[in-house]
Order: C-alpha cells, then sequence, then structure tokens
C-alpha cells in the first residue's frame, strides 16, 4: 500500500515530465511553436 503510494505521483510526474520533452524536442508538433512563443 505505502509502495502504490510513493509510485503514483512518481509515475504521473515522469509521464508528464516524458511529454513536455517529446513536445519540446519535436518541430512538427503543434504545440512546440506555442512552446517556443511562450518561452521567448
Amino acid at each position: 500500500m505505502i509502495v502504490q503510494i510513493l509510485v503514483l505521483p512518481l509515475y504521473l510526474y515522469f509521464q508528464e515530465v516524458l511529454v513536455v520533452l517529446q513536445v519540446h524536442y519535436n518541430p512538427n508538433n503543434p504545440n512546440y511553436m506555442v512552446l517556443k512563443q511562450v518561452n521567448n
């Protein structure tokens, strides 16, 4: 039970990180330009 409580937030966190990285390094993604504008 305790392990599940610890693993779930980590899993969700890494999932979001992966999505952000995929968008960030994929220029063909429509969201890429939006992120680029926000960062600049």
